[in-house]
């Protein structure tokens, strides 16, 4: 019934819809097993805040009670270990140590990304848990290892940490991140735009990492958390961004993951961590009096480059891509003997007796060849945008998610050519040929009327595809870039609080809401164009339904074409009459 109503009786418009239906229950058996058995609230939901506390006045003093912890993917790994620790107001925060001692975990911990297994983290006096999560991730300013800039214009990137900002405000926090001049020296300034997370090679390394600093200051943050924030960075940005977070600490309470001496001398306290524990802590002067931990760092020049994917990193797919790309790149053979084979299968596909063999060998063929063929031209594809100039990247249609998309959606779009699709179009052709025999055999009069209103009909129909598929797939190019830009910077959109933001755009670029409104008038008029051509082939399906029944081959106009006739023929075909009564109605001509 749901394909009839939604597929208007027609039988092609009725497999659009079942297709349709087919990919949701795919996609539902996709989803479904990610989604926990009783659907329940997730225990970290930004959204659920009916019974959580906003205090009044924020001092940041945070106590850390006892805390364990283990990552998702790994329960296996203490990354935390009875870890205590009080970080008073204003207090400037210093933590070091070896790869996987669990540094940036805190950080991770304190914007609350994740809650400890044991133990509790206070905030004022009140568990972290119990915080209104939107309200004390907007008290936070947070500064990664690697920038993520979006795309979009570097002020709608700034004011992302405080969405309804000012000029004023957006130049304001430039300023206090020594970020105002080099932008100011940009083509567009504020207005520049970037077309992807890299900036677009428009700026270094350090002033894309100043912007993210004035980004996180813009919101005026009580609790400043800068992980990593010079490690990615040559000896002269270093010094440019560490002049910005000098200033960006001032009257503010501050938690510093870093490696390197210039950035943690100045702390006012330096924790060493050491496998989830702390091993040492006080300032520069009395830890190395100790010299214990900390002085070996020194000595070796804090040089050991943190690589915290042992105990920051919650994604073990790094293979994937590997995985997947073997996967896709199949053996390159030939593919003309398939085709041979599949041409012939079709020829005598029209015999019963034998139909169910050449349809199997005639899918198999065709599939084959499909992907041979899309094998040869996905290795073409990926050797040509390798042999690009450096500037050819810099386009947004050649992005490096557009470029992915191409590999990974549009080469497949050529098998759907060749493979079934083109077993598909032999069959109907031969059908096509088959038919037109047997109808210009038989009354070439009636078979003329008939396909008078072929080509109407195709052209409509290639008008209707055509409308449609333009339009989704510049929407769904932007949307699915959109959404692995997104997806790759998750923490960093959580941290900003963006999550609204970014599904408003999605909304407006991807196939939903407005995009849905934009596309009815192509999808309107094409149905439309369709229908039009449509309604006045009834009288001829009928002519030759009925010619076909009664057996004979002329009929007179006057009665075929009158509705009336129209009508009372459908009823005396359902209500059956003897077929010699019905067929004198019509092949006799009228009287005078």
């Amino acid at each position: 019934m749901l394909c009839l109503v939604y597929g208007n009786g027609d039988v092609k418009h009725m497999k659009l819809v079942v297709n349709m239906l087919r990919h949701l229950v795919n996609l539902a058996s996709t989803v479904y097993p990610c989604c926990p058995p009783s659907l329940q609230i997730p225990p970290i939901d930004k959204m659920a805040n009916d019974e959580k506390v906003r205090l009044s006045t924020l001092q940041c003093d945070i106590v850390f009670e006892d805390v364990s912890f283990t990552y998702p993917t790994r329960p296996d790994v203490l990354v935390l270990d009875h870890f205590s620790w009080h970080l008073r107001p204003g207090q400037n925060l210093a933590i070091v140590g070896a790869s996987g001692s669990g540094k940036s975990t805190l950080v991770q911990l304190l914007q609350r990304l994740y809650d400890p297994d044991s133990g509790r983290i206070t905030v004022d006096g009140v568990d972290l848990r119990d915080l209104d999560l939107a309200w004390w991730r907007s008290c936070l300013g947070v500064v990664s290892q690697e920038p993520t800039l979006f795309a979009g214009s570097l002020r709608k990137n700034i004011c992302l940490g405080k969405p309804n900002a000012t000029l004023e405000e957006v130049e304001a926090a430039a300023k206090l991140a020594h970020a105002h001049d080099f932008i100011s020296r940009l083509p567009e300034a504020y207005e520049t735009v970037f077309v992807a997370q890299d900036g677009g090679g428009v700026m270094s390394g350090g002033q894309k990492q100043r912007v993210a600093i004035a980004r996180a200051l813009i919101r005026d943050p009580k609790l400043l958390l800068l992980d990593e924030a010079t490690s990615a960075l040559d000896t002269r940005s270093e010094k440019a961004v560490q002049v910005a977070l000098d200033e960006a600490r001032k009257g503010r309470t501050t938690v510093t993951v870093a490696h390197r001496l210039s950035t943690v001398r100045d702390a006012d306290v330096i924790l060493v961590m050491e496998r989830g524990r702390v091993v040492e802590a006080g300032s520069h002067e009395e830890l190395m009096v100790r010299a214990g931990v900390y002085a070996n760092l020194v000595m070796r020049g804090l040089k050991e480059k943190e690589d915290e994917s042992d105990d920051d990193s919650d994604d073990d797919n790094a293979g994937s891509i590997i995985r997947a790309t073997q996967q896709i790149l199949l053996v390159d053979d030939p593919q003309t003997r398939f085709y041979r084979t599949s041409i012939i299968c079709g020829a005598f596909g029209g015999l019963v007796a034998i139909h169910l063999i050449c349809y199997t060998l005639d899918g198999y063929a065709f599939g084959v060849a499909g992907e041979r063929l899309t094998t040869r031209c996905r290795i073409l594809l990926f050797e040509t945008i390798l042999k690009q100039e450096v500037g050819w990247f810099d386009i947004p249609e050649n992005q490096p998610d557009a470029l992915a998309g191409r590999l990974a959606a549009d080469v497949p779009t050529l098998q759907n050519m060749t493979g079934r699709r083109l077993a598909s179009m032999l069959e109907t052709f031969v059908f096509i040929v088959s038919s037109l025999f047997i109808a210009f055999f038989f009354s070439w009069q009636i078979a003329l009327v008939s396909l008078a209103y072929f080509p109407i009909l195709v052209i409509a129909g290639v008008f209707e595809m055509q409308t449609w598929s333009a339009e989704v797939t510049r929407k769904s190019v932007k949307g699915a870039s959109l959404a692995q830009e997104v997806f790759s910077a998750s923490k960093t959109v959580s941290a900003l609080q963006a999550e609204e933001y970014f599904t408003d755009s999605y909304t407006s670029q991807a196939l939903l809401s407005r995009s849905l409104q934009e596309l009815r008038p192509f999808g309107g008029n094409g149905t439309t164009a369709v229908g039009i051509f449509q309604r006045p082939s009834y009288p001829v399906k009928n002519m030759t339904a009925f010619a076909g029944e009664s057996g004979h081959h002329e009929l007179h106009y006057p009665l075929v074409f009158n509705p009336s006739s129209r009508f009372f023929m459908l009823i005396s075909s359902a209500a059956g009459p003897p077929l010699e009564a019905q067929s004198s109605l019509f092949l006799e001509p009228p009287k005078k």
